[in-house]
């Protein structure tokens, strides 16, 4: 009786064992990305004078199995950072905010004037052209620091 007993309570544990180890693979894909996108080429453009907004641009690359998406945007240069895009209505450019931006696994999106840009309000410091500064970039599930080249307008 004892054995019996025993024997169904280890085929009763084997069986929650085998089904939790299927189940994880299927978990893991089903949820966050479990990887990092990539961004490259980036560059905060600074105009003359001592400028209240200034723009960044870079490339990201989603070399995820799943797509990611892009919501939060951080800097302690800046009072506030958002996503931008400038649209052209009836020959009029206009910025519109972003919220999120969700990139497909294998698609590169570029931030680029005239197109999607980073706005970067009430800086904080003078930035130094030829200086680096950190922005941090995240969405569900990643979270990543790039480290953005100080550019004029001109180069």
């Amino acid at each position: 009786m004892k054995i019996e007993l025993i024997a169904k309570s280890l085929t009763m544990w084997s069986c929650m064992i085998t089904v939790a180890v299927m189940a994880a693979p299927q978990t893991a894909q089903a949820g966050l990305p479990a990887c990092v996108p990539k961004v490259s080429q980036a560059v905060v453009r600074v105009p003359p004078g001592k400028p209240r907004m200034m723009a960044g641009y870079f490339q990201l690359d989603n070399g995820c199995r799943n797509a990611i998406v892009l919501n939060t945007v951080r800097s302690s240069d800046f009072g506030e950072v958002s996503i931008h895009e400038t649209v052209e209505r009836e020959n009029v450019a206009r910025m519109r905010y972003v919220p999120a931006l969700t990139v497909a696994p294998g698609d590169r999106v570029v931030f680029r004037p005239g197109g999607l840009h980073l706005m970067l309000m009430k800086p904080k410091t003078n930035l130094k052209i030829g200086s680096r500064i950190p922005i941090r970039m995240s969405g569900p599930g990643w979270s990543l620091q790039v480290m953005f080249d100080v550019k004029g307008m001109a180069g």
